[in-house]
Formats: structure tokens, sequence, C-alpha cells
């Protein structure tokens, strides 16, 4: 129990940190266009996928009562195949997409680390699966599920690792649903969203200011597609 009362006891801190930092980005609803099959190409490129209060964090291999909180925001979305990120099949019986992308995190340190704020970039590979939907429908809703999601830094001021590894193929479950609704404009509303399960590995840099520390934290976080405001 006494872990769940600090985690619990470092979200709240987090969310106090984001409204000061004004990390908590404006945001829209996500619309795509049609892409000539009654449906939108999946995932939205137009978008990104982040949190509304919750937050990744690193507990595992600092001092006690120390933390650091990672804001996620999940975008930049380029399809391995130009133009295409799907391919029929996969184990939800629709698609498989796969995708390079970047996660951006507003980093906020606690504790021993207090005071200390950066943003970090890392480069992720991800692949999602989508059951089938009714292309041409006005409502489209369907099952997803984020496979796998990985990637790292190296060399970093402060890291000399950072990676980050979810999804359910790497033993992290992480079931989403998305719902599609045609406009009267022609466009659709994309609602979508992933419990996404991962694991934060990190080994401190020397000279940096988590120097002589290392150790992996795993945790879960939901994440929902918005447009975010510029």
């Amino acid at each position: 129990m006494k872990k769940l009362h600090v985690i619990s006891r470092a979200a709240f801190m987090a969310l106090c940190l984001l409204a000061a930092a004004g990390a908590v980005h404006a945001q829209d609803p996500c619309f795509e266009p049609d892409n000539g099959t009654g449906t939108v190409t999946l995932p939205p490129a137009g978008c990104a996928y982040l949190t509304a209060d919750q937050v990744h964090m690193i507990i595992d291999g600092l001092p006690a009562d120390t933390q650091i909180i990672l804001a996620p925001i999940h975008e930049d979305f380029i399809c391995r195949k130009l133009g295409q990120c799907g391919t029929p099949g996969g184990p939800l019986g629709g698609e498989l997409e796969d995708f390079t992308s970047t996660a951006r995190f507003q980093l906020s340190g606690t504790g021993q680390l207090a005071g200390w704020t950066r943003t970090v970039a890392i480069p992720l590979a991800v692949q999602t699966a989508t059951a089938p939907r009714r292309r041409g429908a006005t409502i489209q809703s369907f099952k997803t599920d984020m496979r796998r999601i990985q990637g790292s830094i190296t060399n970093d001021p402060d890291f000399d690792l950072l990676e980050i590894v979810g999804g359910t193929d790497n033993g992290s479950s992480s079931p989403g649903t998305t719902t599609l609704t045609r406009q009267a404009n022609g466009t659709y509303r994309v609602d979508s969203e992933f419990t996404v399960g991962y694991k934060i590995r990190f080994v401190g840099a020397a000279g940096g200011r988590v120097a002589g520390y290392s150790g992996t934290t795993g945790s879960t976080v939901k994440m929902k597609a918005v447009k975010l405001k510029k």
C-alpha cells in the first residue's frame, strides 16, 4: 500500500507542475479526411495522442521520495510504407499499422530532483492492430490494440540510456477503441484511445542530474487522439 500512496502523491504533484509550466496543451477534437475508401487512414496523421490527467513516471532506481515525471505527447506519425501504414490482417482481423513517431516528454523532477525541468524527444517504432470496420458507414466503431511501441535515446547529457518499451507483444497489455463519425463536410471525427502498458528504463550519465542512478519503472497510461492548437 505504501508504493501506491507514493504513486498517487506523485501524480498529484505532476498535475500541479504541469499546470504551472503550461505543459497542458490546448486541444480540439481530432478530425481526419476520407481517404477515398469510406474511412480514414490510421494513425491519424494530423493529430497527436496525449493524456488528459495522467503522466509517465520514473520511480525505481531513484532516491526515496524522488520521481521523474514525464508528461507525454505522441505525435509525428510517419508510415513505414509511403502513404500507407496499414496492411490487412493481424490479431484483431482488420489491419496492422506500422509507423514511426515521436514521444515528446515534458520532464519534471520531484524530491532531490525538484526544480529540474526539460523536454526529451524519443523516436519510436510502433505497430497497432485494428478490428474490421464498416467502410462507408456513418459511424465506424472497432477495437484496437497497441502491439508494440519502442524507442530510446543514448549519449544524452543526463541519460546514457532512456528507453521506453510497451505494447501487448512486449508483455504490457495495451487495448484500445476507435470510433469514426462522419461529419456533414465529409470528414470523420476520430475518437481513439489506448490504455498503454509500458516500461521506462534509464541509466544516468556521468555529470548529469541522475548520475549514478539506474532503474526500470512499469505502469499504464491512457492516451487519446486530439488535435493540438497551435
